[in-house]
């Protein structure tokens, strides 16, 4: 986390550039100047938000909306595409003793995740409405199709920009219990774990945008490195090609629980970038970060906004 907190790195910092290099510390600043910057779009991935503990996931919540509402109140345009409805709605089932059946196909699971839908994504919103306090939010569930319309998609950006006028922070999801029908259709169209659908609010949405993505990673790491105790961040992307084929996937081996692994937020990223928009991918975990002078001292947005070196960039044309 101290790495993560630095103005610029004291080495060389890894690049992918369609290959792995190296620059020297003193060409940190060619990327990370973001003064130009008027609208953030921010994506919680489901770990970010969800936790067993209630006072973790309570706590990561309020560390998020502060942050936001902070950024608001400075001018920013702030977005937030919030995962974690269909763990939330997990665990309120295990909770109240509902039964879940063992699936065994994909027709099963896909229903399952229906009824945790159903269950978790009003309570994620209550969440975030009781985490934001005084700051005003509107929720809005898209799917898929609703992008695909041309009409539909431009009356959602018109009013996402008339909420934003007024002071509003959209809260989007995708509406899971709409898409899940379609998830095991192949020739259904559906969001990436909500990494597409930042994307493309990033990508459509009018201003100066910068995207970044809040995971349970501190960024892309070096196929080779993860694992170790300090697995190597790259810094920044500058070509994606062929990043996908080495950046390692977390428990790529292991049941999909969710469909937002390392390969669709590189090409979220990616997409974004090839619309002029920067992008982040950066750890989310607030809880057990030091405080300094009563304030806490991770706060990941404001930390890309400022230079420092946190998370991997991807940078325009990328």
């Amino acid at each position: 986390m101290k790495n993560d907190l630095m103005l610029k790195p004291e080495e060389d910092f890894l690049v992918w550039d369609s290959m792995q290099k190296t620059e020297p510390a003193a060409n940190w600043p060619r990327y990370s100047d973001l003064s130009s910057v008027d609208t953030i779009v921010v994506k919680l991935g489901t770990k970010v938000v969800t936790h067993q503990d209630p006072a973790v996931m309570d706590f990561q919540m309020r560390a998020i909306a502060q942050d936001l509402t902070d950024l608001r109140q400075q001018g920013y345009n702030v977005l937030l595409v919030s995962s974690g409805a269909c763990g939330l709605g997990r665990k309120i089932r295990k909770q109240r003793g509902y039964k879940i059946p063992e699936c065994r196909t994909r027709a099963e699971i896909a229903e399952q995740q229906q009824l945790d839908a159903a269950y978790g994504e009003p309570e994620l919103y209550r969440r975030w409405v009781q985490a934001f306090g005084e700051q005003p939010t509107i929720e809005y569930l898209l799917v898929h199709n609703d992008v695909k319309n041309e009409k539909t998609w431009e009356q959602i950006l018109k009013t996402l920009h008339a909420v934003l006028a007024d002071g509003t922070i959209p809260l989007i999801n995708e509406d899971d219990k709409k898409s899940m029908e379609e998830i095991w259709n192949p020739d259904g169209d559906y969001f990436s774990d909500n990494d597409e659908l930042s994307s493309l609010v990033a990508q459509h949405i009018n201003g100066k945008t910068l995207l970044v993505m809040l995971s349970n990673v501190s960024g892309i790491y070096t196929q080779d490195s993860y694992g170790s105790y300090h697995p190597e961040v790259i810094r920044v992307v500058k070509n994606h090609e062929g990043l996908v084929s080495q950046a390692h996937e977390p428990d790529k081996d292991k049941p999909r629980e969710t469909r937002g692994w390392i390969e669709s937020k590189i090409k979220a990223c990616s997409d974004a970038a090839a619309r002029e928009v920067v992008s982040v991918v950066a750890s989310g975990d607030y809880f057990g970060v030091p405080y300094s002078n009563g304030q806490r001292t991770y706060r990941p947005v404001h930390a890309i906004l400022e230079g420092r070196l946190i998370g991997t960039r991807f940078m325009p044309g990328s």
